[in-house]
Parts: C-alpha cells; structure tokens; sequence
C-alpha cells in the first residue's frame, strides 16, 4: 500500500519507473494507452489516496483489452469502486456476456456511463444483429436500481443494434435515479410513432444528433457542447469531478452505421414509475396492513366452533341422564 505521507510526485516517479509495477492478473495482459507503465492496480490506489491531486495528473485510464481474457464478471469487478473513489465509464458487446452477467453489471456501484452494442454478422439478407438486450434485461436492472443499491450514479445509457428492444423500455428507464440520456441506434422499434409517444410520456424528449462512432467517454465528453440543454438539471455531471477508468471490450461493427438514424432522449421530468408503486403495494402488504382486519375474524369463528361443541356436547350429556333408570 502506497504511504499516504509521501508527496505524490515522488510516488508518480516510481510508478514511471516500473518500481511498484503489477499485473492485473496472473498470465493477462492488456492495452492501457493512457500510461503503459502503470497497472490499473496502482491507479486505484493513487485515486483513493490522493483523490484530488491524483485527478489532476491522471484523470483517465484508459483500459481496453484486445480480446476476451476472463469472464466479463471479472472485469467489472475490476472497475468497481463501493464508496466511489473513483467513476467507470463501461462499453461492452453482448456477444460477451453469459445469460447470468447482464445482472452483474448492477454491482459497479460508480458505474457513470454503460454502453450496451451488438456487432451485426452477415446472413443471406445482409447485415444483422443476431442477438440482443431485451426489455426484461432493463426490468431487470431498473428492479436492482429501485433497491437503492444500485445504478445510483448511472447517467448515460447508450444500446446500439439491439433489435430485441420496444417501446415499453422507456417505462423502466424511470427507476434510473441519475439517468439524464439515453442514446439509441440501430433499435428498430425505437423509430417507431409509439416509441416516441412512449418516451414522452415517460418524461423523455428526443433531439437528432451526428456523434461520430467513438469512445463512450467520448460523448459524454462532449455531449453539452453540441447539445444545450434547457435546464441546468437535464445536464450531464461533469465527467472531470472524479478520477474515471474507461473501460471498453466489444468486437468492432464491420458495417458502418452512418445510415442509421442517432437518437438522444434527454429527460425532461421523472415520471411516475409503476415499478415503485408496486415496490411501494408489496412493502404495505409485507407489513401486515392488509390481513390485520382478518385477523379477529378468524378468532371469533374459532370462538364459535367451540362453543357449539360445548352446547352439543351438554345436549348429549342431558339426553343420557333423562334416558338412565
């Protein structure tokens, strides 16, 4: 562990020198661009130490393996900061994922930024997108983030080429506390007249926009400045308040969206989500307050069935002493 005591120029030093070099992992290596002689395990350090003058020399590392080394689990635990000493900006394929990790995401806490893309494959109609994040995949997140504990800090969601979405997305998306954009391309469904009733409903206004295909980080980077917002509340954080690691593994698009259409919904105002209400229904009914009333009903009815039982029995017994010599 670095000495907190020790002036951070003299620390930075040795971590240029390769001194306090370590390996994310056993056997792996992967492309860091922003500084290729400190290891991301040393970075965090320096961000929990020395979180405001760290983020002044290093605000971005940058990680971005060439290809799939472990389980998109443990990348994201990598990336995961509990008490947010650090932010994580995240861009991933689904073509990654097993069915049991698309929850897994919920568990980075300083999760700002996700990006969720498919790369088309080439069939005999042409390009498609041959799988793809479903509205249950959001319902399940907007669940995980109407617990409290997750999703808390999540302020931009960006899904490309996911054919498998609907309208019906936009209803979730209101369990998101921090959630101020949502960008889509390449959704089908998405373009639809519905959809756009459908987020508007939902407190989402849409705006046409020509981001070039980069980094997540990117756009965020520099979403208020093509883009001005009506309000000071629709605007995103600002991206530079905290150290943040951007992280990206997916396979490249071997067809270019340029064709299709780029839609940001900023929001406007939070709805009110059907998800709450009925976190809200369950938790009065898990206190009792619906099966109260019954309660002395059930009483009086066992009341009764003893007290016939007690006259029937004194019936009998009076019938057997008028029969008795």
């Amino acid at each position: 562990m670095v000495d907190c005591k020790v002036p951070l120029g003299v620390c930075m030093s040795k971590v240029c020198h390769g001194t306090l070099e370590k390996r994310i992992s056993p056997g792996s290596s992967v492309n860091t661009r922003s500084s290729k002689r400190t290891s991301l395990y040393l970075w965090k350090i320096f961000a929990t130490a020395y979180p405001a003058e760290f983020n002044q020399i290093s605000h971005r590392y940058l990680l971005k393996p060439s290809s799939k080394k472990m389980a998109v689990t443990n990348y994201l635990k990598l990336l995961s900061s509990a008490s947010v000493d650090w932010t994580a900006v995240v861009s991933l394929s689904v073509e990654l994922f097993e069915p049991h990790e698309f929850l897994e995401v919920a568990n980075v806490r300083n999760l700002i930024g996700l990006e969720i893309r498919t790369q088309p494959k080439r069939t005999e109609f042409g390009y498609e997108a041959t799988v793809s994040v479903s509205d249950r995949v959001i319902k399940g997140w907007s669940e995980q983030a109407l617990t409290g504990q997750a999703f808390e800090h999540l302020q931009i969601l960006v899904l490309r080429l996911q054919t498998g979405l609907t309208e019906h997305m936009f209803a979730y998306l209101n369990a998101f506390p921090t959630l101020n954009a949502f960008l889509m391309r390449g959704c089908p469904r998405l373009y639809s007249k519905e959809a756009r009733e459908m987020a508007e409903k939902h407190g989402w206004v849409p705006f046409v926009v020509h981001y070039s295909d980069h980094s997540l980080y990117k756009i965020i980077e520099n979403m208020d400045s093509e883009l001005e917002s009506q309000t000071q509340d629709c605007r995103l954080m600002c991206i530079d308040s905290l150290p943040v690691v951007d992280f990206s593994l997916y396979c490249r698009n071997l067809r270019s969206l340029h064709s299709e259409e780029q839609i940001l919904f900023r929001r406007k105002y939070r709805a009110t989500d059907h998800l709450s209400l009925q976190e809200k229904k369950a938790q009065k009914t898990h206190n009792g307050s619906d099966i109260a009333p019954s309660q002395p009903d059930s009483k009086q009815n066992k009341r009764v069935v003893k007290e016939s039982c007690k006259k029937d029995m004194k019936g009998l017994l009076d019938q057997f002493k008028y029969d008795s010599p």
